[in-house]
Parts: C-alpha cells; structure tokens; sequence
C-alpha cells in the first residue's frame, strides 16, 4: 500500500501535466492566417506508356514555383487522385465523411481559397 500511494499520485500528476492548455500568442488572428495563404495547382495525367505524370504550380511570394514529377509503375496496383481547382459538392460530401474514418476530426479540413496567381504557369 506504501508503493501504491506514491506511485498513484505520480500518474495523476503526469494526467494533469498532459492536458495542459496550450497558450496562444497573444496577438494571434487565425482570419489574418488564413487570407495570406494560398493553394497549390496539380495536373496529373497518363503518359502512352501508362505511367503518372504530375505537373505541381506553389504560388511563393516572390512567384511561382513549378515541379514535374513522373510517377513509374512498380507491379503494384495503387490509387490514383484527381486535383482539380473546383471540387464538386457530392466530391466534397464524401470527403467530409471520410475524414473521421481515418481518424480526423472536421475542424483539421481546411478548404484553401481559390487563387489566380500560378495558374499562367501551370500551362
């Protein structure tokens, strides 16, 4: 019981030590955060020989950032996603719902605003 005790209370102090509330800077605006952020532009396609083919446009400050990826076949069968800048609302309702499946919560879903800022370089 003399063991117990000691080693009881160290637990619950550990508990409280976890759930600690985390502290915000003080002049934070998650509006401010959100406005200056901007989302990236994929187009993915299929080369004549069946491999994935990924053209990526990151609007940056000073421009824009462009990557090309080429995507081989390993033998193994995968899953494809499709980018596109408007996501339809039936694409969009199923996302929702797939979110807690994988154990997301919906508040971790972020929707980018549109931006016309890469879009020339994608081309």
């Amino acid at each position: 019981m003399t063991v117990v005790l000691p080693c009881l209370v160290l637990a619950l102090l550990c508990l409280l030590r976890a759930g600690a509330e985390v502290p915000v800077q003080p002049d934070f605006t998650a509006k401010k955060m959100k406005d200056g952020m901007k989302s990236s532009i994929a187009t993915i396609s299929f080369t004549p020989a069946g491999e994935l083919s990924m053209k990526l446009v990151w609007p940056l400050v000073d421009g824009c950032q462009k990557f090309e990826l080429l995507f081989q076949q390993s033998g193994q069968s995968g899953h494809y996603v499709v980018r596109e800048q408007d996501a339809s609302p039936q694409l969009l309702q199923k996302f929702k719902e797939l979110i807690p499946t994988v154990g997301l919560t919906k508040d971790m879903l972020v929707i980018l605003p549109k931006s016309d800022q890469c879009t020339e370089a994608i081309r």
